[in-house]
């Protein structure tokens, strides 16, 4: 349980607003998106679709600080106060999603493109993405091929 000079510390703590994605992992479970709406030295204020119960322990992860354990303090809908078990150097919270995050899954377009593109652009993206699987299928169905004609020359039909 928290204390009162926590409480207090964690109220006058300065929040740095943000709309981050991040990912929340609670318990044995899985991964869950997550966004992070403001983040202090103290905690942070998230939502996301899972079912977090007040008093649960997750690990948030914190773009440009790294994973943060913290407990589920509140919850109104699907956004949750969370509360760090150890709070942040200032410098860490000030960092915090400032860099863009380690992996970035989908390559974006600038937004100033024409919707026109939008077909051909991501007809691309997925080309670059899939050419070692194309050389994987093609590897295999070579080696398919040659081992048929391995096995017909020794007789098997």
């Amino acid at each position: 349980m928290t204390s009162p000079s926590r409480s207090t510390e964690a109220r006058r703590a300065t929040r740095r607003k943000t709309a981050a994605p991040s990912t929340v992992r609670a318990d044995s479970g899985g991964p869950v998106d997550a966004v992070v709406s403001d983040v202090s030295i103290t905690g942070a204020r998230i939502s996301c679709s899972a079912e977090l119960r007040v008093g649960q322990e997750v690990t948030i992860g914190l773009a440009s600080v790294g994973t943060v354990r913290g407990i589920i303090m509140w919850r109104r809908d699907d956004s949750y106060g969370l509360a760090f078990a150890q709070p942040l150097a200032e410098d860490a919270a000030a960092r915090a999603f400032t860099a863009p995050t380690v992996v970035e899954l989908v390559r974006r377009r600038p937004e100033a493109e024409a919707d026109t593109e939008t077909a051909t652009d991501d007809r691309e993206l997925y080309a670059e993405g899939t050419g070692w699987l194309s050389a994987l299928l093609f590897t295999v169905v070579l080696g398919a091929l040659a081992a048929a004609l391995v096995l017909r020359g020794l007789g098997w039909s």
